[in-house]
């Protein structure tokens, strides 16, 4: 069971996700999907991306229609990145991760295989800000180790409730932010075009301050 999570404590995924130097003018102005962003979706939303891609997509949602989206596809950018990372060297000899066959799996997201072909362990893979979500995860699956982001990995560390619990070494921000701009970038290609989401959400925000003013 401790397979995974035993050899991931004290390792961190340095340069899986280039998200710092990515400015999002940058991405814009190519006018393109980032590929591993096309193929999250692909894979967390195949009867969806049969029928329409990224862009059409992110065009036919709204609202809280689109923070779902977002959230599904950050997750499963997070799971990708994870079993690449396992199967760059980070496994014992003869094991392998993949993701779970559908991405309605109940209970896991990836699976590490053994050299006899059989499942040798199974992880919860929880891309979140969330320690409450982490908490509910292992109390709905006590038997199934989660590896979650770097930020709920800190907060459980330091109230000691980490167990079970590994680092991925991943901010959520980070992951939020990859795929915001993929999503901006899908609908919006002028250089100078502000990042959208993001204001919205801050008018959001602003709009619901029990003790805003007028000018507020």
């Amino acid at each position: 069971r401790q397979l995974v999570v035993t050899r991931m404590e004290n390792h961190r995924l340095v340069d899986s996700i280039s998200v710092g130097g990515d400015l999002l003018a940058d991405i814009m102005r190519t006018g393109n999907v980032p590929a591993e962003v096309a193929a999250a979706y692909s894979a967390a939303y195949p009867g969806l991306a049969f029928r329409k891609s990224f862009t059409d997509a992110v065009e036919s949602y709204d609202g809280r229609e689109l923070t779902g989206f977002i959230s599904g596809v950050k997750g499963k950018l997070f799971e990708m990145k994870y079993v690449d990372y396992l199967n760059s060297g980070n496994l014992p000899e003869g094991y392998s991760a993949r993701l779970a066959s559908s991405p309605f799996q109940p209970g896991w997201d990836i699976g590490v295989t053994g050299p006899d072909g059989h499942l040798a362990q199974v992880i919860q893979m929880k891309a979140t800000d969330s320690v409450a979500y982490v908490r509910n995860a292992l109390d709905r699956y006590p038997d199934i180790d989660v590896v979650t982001t770097d930020e709920v990995y800190s907060s459980l560390l330091l109230n000691g409730a980490a167990d079970s619990v590994a680092n991925s070494g991943i901010a959520d921000a980070d992951l939020t932010s990859h795929v915001e701009h993929a999503v901006e970038n899908a609908t919006y290609h002028m250089d100078w075009t502000p990042p959208v989401i993001s204001l919205a959400l801050i008018a959001f925000t602003s709009y619901n301050l029990k003790d805003a003013d007028a000018y507020e």
